[in-house]
């Protein structure tokens, strides 16, 4: 799934700004909202969470379903133009319908999602978008809810008389198996982005070294090169999609890499704008002589620019050459960059689990987590302290044969 771009051959149309907004009183798909204007709404901002958003208990403690609405208008000039409808999350599932068709469902919070919408809407006329937002979390969601057993630090525990006096006063609520609020609701933006009939559907680079040069190795799915019968909007009743990939199951397989009815072009631009390597082909391997290579700072993250074309679409993409080596070569080239930063867990001479962790010069990040099986892991510490007999946290680069830990935590 590409990220919306504005150029030559795409518009987006912005959806972010007030919503019409209800919390579910229990009888909101029973008594289909979607099919009509939200009956006593408030007015709310999207994309936020709506927890926050008023001075009201019922919103900061709701469980279950809230209604989004709003009318859109797609511009007249889109005509002749493929539409997309897409969500960038939508906290915790999702039901999307347009002038009261489901169009699109999603499970999970946290990753885009989107819909095609050709033949829902009429440039130039109004459609009405209804969004359903379901908060609620259990043991087979993310973030982990909990289902009726004891929750974090025991706030659920029952039998306890001060907790059941709790749980009386505060109503129906999500119990959380750790430690974190709920937000909830339209979190990122809602966009409707544009492409041709025949458009580049998705891009896969993945960037490499052989001596000096870049290789750049690539992929390009392309859609619209005959009659497609997986889109949501035309099978409503399926409009199923997963937070695996955040793209509706009834479209998957639909795209192309196939070079038919037209070829993919490929251009990779220089930092200053020149094209330094071209490429024809929906898939293939291009040499970049004498590349300059991402690094971190106080180095220079080089970038350069992917440009695919496909007909009369446009898509580009920035990327930066570089490797990543898990070979234990590169790991200890690894280690030896970041000397400080990465721990294992080592219980009677054996490595149970590790946290290989490195910057860019600015920003510290966990780049592999593993733990061995039969050992539950909430942090290296708790991890480390909660295990008989005592287990260690040494620094990685001192438990590999021939490296020296300066400073192990």
């Amino acid at each position: 799934m590409l990220y919306p771009r504005e150029n030559r051959a795409r518009a987006v149309m912005n959806l972010d700004g007030e919503w019409s907004f209800c919390l579910d009183d229990g009888t909101g798909l029973t008594r289909h909202w979607e099919r009509g204007p939200l009956k006593n709404a408030e007015r709310i901002a999207v994309p936020a969470s709506y927890n926050d958003q008023k001075d009201k208990r019922e919103y900061r403690n709701h469980c279950g379903w809230v209604f989004y609405q709003r009318q859109v208008t797609v511009p007249a000039f889109y005509r002749g133009q493929r539409l997309f409808l897409r969500m960038d999350a939508v906290t915790n599932n999702a039901l999307v319908w347009l002038d009261g068709s489901l169009i699109c469902e999603h499970r999970g919070g946290f990753l885009p999602f989107e819909v095609e919408i050709t033949d829902r809407v009429l440039p130039g006329e109004a459609a009405l978008l209804t969004i359903a937002a379901d908060n609620r979390i259990s043991h087979s969601t993310l973030p982990v809810g909990n289902e009726g057993t004891t929750a974090f630090f025991g706030s659920d525990n029952p039998g306890v008389p001060s907790v059941e006096a709790a749980k009386k006063w505060r109503g129906q609520q999500n119990a959380p198996n750790f430690d974190f609020f709920n937000y909830a609701g339209i979190n990122r933006p809602v966009r409707i982005y544009t492409t041709p009939q025949r458009y580049i559907r998705d891009l896969e680079l993945v960037p490499g070294v052989d001596g000096g040069d870049g290789l750049v190795r690539y992929r390009v799915e392309t859609g619209g090169d005959m009659e497609e019968s997986g889109g949501c909007s035309r099978q409503p009743g399926n409009a199923e999609c997963g937070e695996q990939d955040g793209n509706c199951k009834t479209a998957s397989g639909a795209g192309r890499t196939v070079d038919q009815a037209g070829s993919v072009q490929i251009e990779i631009l220089d930092a200053q704008g020149s094209i330094v390597a071209r490429a024809v082909g929906p898939s293939g391997e291009i040499r970049i002589p004498r590349a300059r290579r991402w690094q971190p700072r106080p180095g220079i993250p080089y970038l350069y620019t992917a440009r695919v074309i496909y007909g009369e679409d446009v898509y580009e993409q920035t990327f930066g050459i570089r490797t990543v080596d898990d070979s234990r070569e590169g790991v200890e080239r690894f280690l030896r960059r970041n000397p400080t930063t990465s721990v294992v867990a080592v219980q009677n001479g054996r490595i149970i689990g590790n946290i290989l962790c490195g910057h860019d010069g600015r920003t510290g990040y966990f780049y592999h987590v593993c733990v061995a099986n039969g050992y539950f892991f909430m942090s290296l510490y708790a991890f480390c302290a909660a295990l008989a007999p005592p287990v260690s946290a040494v620094c990685a680069a001192g438990a590999l044969p021939g490296f020296a830990c300066r400073d192990a935590p």
